[in-house]
């Protein structure tokens, strides 16, 4: 077998298309169309290239593949070890930005010191199964979301609210990523040993970050009625109102906002009373 019949065996069992190739390795759909055709052969560093994206070497376990994998791996490690030092950057950033934690709430806490992690973790499993659109999207993500937790409002409460912008941002770049990769690479999402694995993996932290999404609707609500009743028990108490006031909630009876303006109603008031 030529090896332009490798590379379109290889392509076609993964189900990818001439154009992904393209687009992946920085040539044209002619050029690959004319490896697959052996009227030209691609070079060393395109040759090392398609043997990442396929996962198996073009030229043999032995001799020059053993080559390939040592550059394949290497090269992994360089992009591995770049989208850690962005993420400590970027993590590094965030602690300034959001400055200690202002009470033990856990939510606060997961924002400041988990968040970043979580999506440098998604990022590397991303690159190590070959998405690199994935990795690179969710860490574009972490970006917006980190800016979104460090510029939210905190509102009169003084609740921490970011972590919820972070969630979304988190949902948003691996959807746009698995999406993106998917479309280029049709079934290579879903084919071919551990990298199916991964794809569960992924897979199931989409479902987790729907249920988180729920959530953060809740505690959204819950922020929204908590600052509200913050204000007015505060307002209540410096214009000499009755404590009664609390239970004018202007929200549904025990849903999330109705329970975050009867706790915070109390502290407004008394806030204003010290």
């Amino acid at each position: 077998m030529s090896l332009g019949e490798r590379i379109r065996e290889l392509r076609a069992e993964r189900g990818l298309t001439q154009e992904y190739l393209a687009e992946s390795l920085g040539v044209t759909r002619q050029a690959v169309s004319r490896w697959e055709t052996d009227q030209s052969m691609p070079s060393t560093a395109k040759l090392i290239a398609l043997t990442e994206l396929f996962g198996v070497p073009l030229l043999g376990e032995d001799g020059d593949g053993g080559a390939e994998k040592r550059a394949r791996m290497a090269r992994l490690a360089k992009r591995a070890a770049l989208f850690i030092a962005l993420y400590a950057a970027l993590h590094g950033l965030l602690q300034l930005g959001i400055g200690p934690p202002r009470s033990y709430d856990a939510v606060e806490w997961l924002n400041k010191f988990l968040a970043v992690p979580v999506f440098c973790a998604l990022s590397l499993l991303a690159l190590s199964a070959g998405w690199q659109r994935t990795a690179w999207a969710v860490l574009i993500a972490a970006a917006a979301g980190c800016a979104g937790a460090v510029c939210w409002p905190q509102g009169p409460a003084g609740l921490f609210s970011g972590f919820t912008a972070l969630l979304a941002a988190l949902a948003c770049g691996l959807a746009a990523g698995l999406a993106l990769d998917y479309r280029l690479g049709r079934r290579q999402v879903f084919k071919h040993g551990w990298r199916q694995l991964t794809a569960a993996f992924l897979a199931a932290a989409m479902a987790v970050l729907v249920l988180l999404g729920a959530y953060s609707q809740a505690r959204l609500e819950f922020i929204r009625g908590a600052d509200a009743g913050y204000e007015a028990g505060y307002n209540a108490a410096m214009s000499g109102g009755s404590y009664d006031g609390m239970y004018d909630s202007p929200y549904e009876p025990a849903s999330q906002g109705d329970l975050g303006w009867r706790r915070y109603w109390q502290n407004g008031w008394h806030d204003a009373l010290e």
